[in-house]
């Protein structure tokens, strides 16, 4: 039987990164973020729709991150 995942869990992007965005537009701060260090640090079945509502911008504080995916299978720079 296969395991039941959330639809945006972050084991189903293995091999990509995701860039943030800092959605104020006078900062411009964004940070690329291999899925396989947020798997490792919170587990397989991370929903990223959660993770993602809970980042705040490392620079200027800002909530509600703008997500960029990176589909480039096996490539996580």
């Amino acid at each position: 039987m296969a395991v039941k995942r959330p639809p945006f869990a972050a084991a189903n992007y293995l091999g990509h990164a995701v860039t943030y965005h800092c959605s104020n537009i006078k900062c411009g701060h964004y940070r690329k973020i291999p899925v396989s260090v947020l798997v490792h640090r919170y587990g397989e079945d991370l929903d990223m729709n959660d993770f993602e509502r809970r980042l705040r911008c490392s620079k200027c504080g800002a909530r509600d991150p703008r997500p960029i995916f990176s589909w480039l299978m096996n490539k996580e720079a």
